[in-house]
């Protein structure tokens, strides 16, 4: 009796780690689409505050490098640790950060994601460091609206 009920906690381990492989790899493959210029609201759930998405894109210091020559990299969002909640929700702590040829340039940025079905989108995203003059207050006022 005791190695069935062995092989079967080996198995369910087995099963529930390689669902949340699966799962980091969606998630990480979501925050990466922030990156392209593509249509941004398929990542979002239905409802959700595009505001943040906005100060996140314009944040002051980071420099668009767009020539082929530029000392700096293009501004990259990323996850850095994904904390599983529950089946349904993920905590992440990502960035967008910036190389260049003297510094890197990081923000850090927290995203709570929902699994709607199959699918992995992102709830809600609050850039957590320093923010734009006025954006902050412009949040506030739209939210409380």
């Amino acid at each position: 009796m005791k190695p069935i009920l062995f092989l079967f906690v080996c198995v369910s381990t087995t099963l529930s780690w390689a669902d949340e492989v699966s799962d980091r790899a969606a998630i990480e493959a979501v925050i990466r689409s922030l990156n392209e210029p593509k249509l941004l609201s398929s990542l979002f759930i239905t409802g959700a505050n595009m505001i943040e998405l906005d100060v996140l894109r314009n944040l002051p210091g980071f420099l668009d490098s767009q020539s082929p020559m530029s000392e700096v990299s293009r501004p990259q969002i990323a996850s850095k640790t994904i904390r599983f909640l529950d089946s349904r929700f993920a905590a992440v702590d990502g960035a967008k950060v910036q190389y260049g040829s003297l510094r890197m340039r990081s923000i850090p940025v927290f995203f709570l994601m929902e699994r709607q079905g199959k699918e992995w989108r992102i709830a809600f995203l609050r850039v957590t460091g320093e923010r734009p003059l006025g954006m902050a207050s412009e949040a506030v006022a739209d939210f409380q609206n």
